[in-house]
């Protein structure tokens, strides 16, 4: 791997490279090095991790909160939700897959690809403590 800790310092740099030919040399570009962090991935979703839930996942509870309030009979489509968050459908269907194991979330699917998703009753309860207005 570049810039892994067991490659020399430079080991990934060329200055040139034999033609095809074989009788010729040319420049290459050196290749950018791959820095890691081991300090930020110690530190990555700190805040998420004291609070024990990763705030893409609340977000996705409040659009689906949001869907119950607009149409709780008719739940949304994993398109219409994957627009709504702004996210890959593979990022949501990942966010669902962790809602769902949790029991907050009931995920649909269909042979052809499609699907949908709603809040389970432990998912609307949950919802309705932290999105719902005061005295309601």
């Amino acid at each position: 791997m570049v810039g892994a800790a067991d490659s020399p310092i430079g080991a990934q740099f060329r200055l040139k490279k034999q033609s095809t030919d074989g009788k010729t040399t040319m420049p290459v570009a050196p290749a950018p090095a791959v820095i890691y962090d081991v300090d930020k991935e110690k530190n990555m979703h700190k805040e998420d991790k004291e609070v024990g839930v990763d705030a893409a996942l609340i977000a996705l509870l409040a659009l689906l909160w949001q869907a119950r309030q607009e149409a709780s009979e008719k739940p949304w489509s994993l398109a219409k939700l994957a627009k709504r968050a702004g996210v890959q459908m593979s990022t949501l269907l990942r966010q669902l897959n962790a809602l769902s194991s949790a029991g907050l979330v009931t995920v649909a699917t269909a042979e052809g690809g499609g699907g949908s998703a709603s809040l389970s009753t432990a998912g609307a309860e949950l919802c309705a403590s932290m999105f719902a207005p005061p005295g309601e």
